[in-house]
């Protein structure tokens, strides 16, 4: 998962989506662009119609990918 793929919610994280199909990743993974980890799972910043949630990898799927390089 990378900056602007387009991800769906699992589980819980559809609340946070609130009825919204997908979010827009605004963090790559790395430490200087927001994206951090706890206990080793990587916690994403997704952008969600207007605001932005901070979501956990295993609660989110890329549905498609659209950023460049990788």
């Amino acid at each position: 998962m990378r900056r602007g793929d387009l991800v769906r919610p699992l589980g819980k994280a559809k609340a946070f989506f609130r009825g919204v199909p997908f979010g827009m990743i605004v963090s790559d993974g790395s430490p200087a662009d927001g994206t951090y980890s706890r206990h080793g799972v990587l916690i994403y910043s997704v952008l969600i119609d207007g605001g932005v949630a901070f979501l956990f990898e295993d609660e989110i799927e890329v549905v498609e990918v659209t950023s460049a390089g990788g």
